[in-house]
Protein backbone atom coordinates (compact mmCIF):
# COMPACT_ATOMS: atom_id res chain seq x y z
CA UNK A 1 0.00 0.00 0.00
CA UNK A 2 1.46 3.42 -0.90
CA UNK A 3 2.35 5.87 1.82
CA UNK A 4 -0.41 8.42 2.49
CA UNK A 5 0.24 12.00 1.46
CA UNK A 6 -0.08 14.81 3.98
CA UNK A 7 -3.73 15.12 4.99
CA UNK A 8 -4.60 11.60 3.73
CA UNK A 9 -4.93 8.38 5.62
CA UNK A 10 -5.83 4.78 4.90
CA UNK A 11 -7.95 2.46 6.99
CA UNK A 12 -6.62 -1.07 6.95
CA UNK A 13 -9.11 -3.90 6.66
CA UNK A 14 -10.99 -5.98 4.12
CA UNK A 15 -14.28 -6.00 2.23
CA UNK A 16 -16.18 -9.21 3.02
CA UNK A 17 -18.74 -10.34 0.43
CA UNK A 18 -22.04 -11.19 2.15
CA UNK A 19 -25.63 -12.20 1.45
CA UNK A 20 -28.04 -10.54 3.89
CA UNK A 21 -31.55 -12.02 4.17
CA UNK A 22 -34.32 -9.62 5.22
CA UNK A 23 -38.12 -9.96 5.19
CA UNK A 24 -38.04 -8.15 1.82
CA UNK A 25 -35.54 -10.59 0.26
CA UNK A 26 -31.83 -11.22 -0.18
CA UNK A 27 -29.30 -8.42 -0.52
CA UNK A 28 -25.82 -9.13 -1.89
CA UNK A 29 -22.97 -6.74 -1.14
CA UNK A 30 -19.79 -6.10 0.81
CA UNK A 31 -19.30 -5.27 4.49
CA UNK A 32 -16.06 -3.52 5.39
CA UNK A 33 -14.30 -5.21 8.31
CA UNK A 34 -11.58 -3.04 9.84
CA UNK A 35 -8.35 -4.65 10.97
CA UNK A 36 -9.29 -4.14 14.64
CA UNK A 37 -12.45 -6.23 14.16
CA UNK A 38 -11.30 -9.38 12.47
CA UNK A 39 -14.58 -11.32 12.31
CA UNK A 40 -17.92 -10.63 10.66
CA UNK A 41 -19.64 -11.56 13.94
CA UNK A 42 -17.96 -8.58 15.63
CA UNK A 43 -19.62 -6.23 13.13
CA UNK A 44 -22.98 -7.94 13.55
CA UNK A 45 -22.83 -7.76 17.35
CA UNK A 46 -21.46 -4.25 17.83
CA UNK A 47 -23.53 -1.34 19.16
CA UNK A 48 -24.32 0.20 15.76
CA UNK A 49 -27.96 -0.10 14.64
CA UNK A 50 -27.17 -0.39 10.92
CA UNK A 51 -25.07 -2.64 8.69
CA UNK A 52 -23.28 -0.59 6.03
CA UNK A 53 -23.08 -2.39 2.68
CA UNK A 54 -21.35 -1.29 -0.51
CA UNK A 55 -21.67 -2.44 -4.14
CA UNK A 56 -25.13 -3.83 -3.39
CA UNK A 57 -27.32 -5.96 -5.64
CA UNK A 58 -30.95 -6.53 -4.60
CA UNK A 59 -33.22 -9.43 -5.65
CA UNK A 60 -34.80 -7.58 -8.58
CA UNK A 61 -31.34 -7.01 -10.07
CA UNK A 62 -31.06 -3.38 -9.01
CA UNK A 63 -27.62 -2.07 -8.11
CA UNK A 64 -26.92 0.41 -5.30
CA UNK A 65 -23.53 1.89 -4.39
CA UNK A 66 -24.27 2.13 -0.64
CA UNK A 67 -27.04 0.76 1.57
CA UNK A 68 -27.41 0.85 5.37
CA UNK A 69 -29.67 -1.94 6.66
CA UNK A 70 -31.26 -1.72 10.10
CA UNK A 71 -30.02 -4.76 12.05
CA UNK A 72 -33.54 -5.34 13.45
CA UNK A 73 -34.64 -6.41 9.96
CA UNK A 74 -31.76 -8.83 9.32
CA UNK A 75 -32.76 -12.49 9.43
CA UNK A 76 -29.43 -14.03 8.41
CA UNK A 77 -26.02 -12.99 7.10
CA UNK A 78 -23.94 -15.44 5.08
CA UNK A 79 -20.45 -14.95 3.77
CA UNK A 80 -20.73 -14.74 0.00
Amino acid sequence: MPEPKKGEYYVVGRHQPVVVTTPQGDIIGYIYIPELKRRLSEILNDERAFLPLTDVTVEDGGKIEYLAINKRFVITVREG
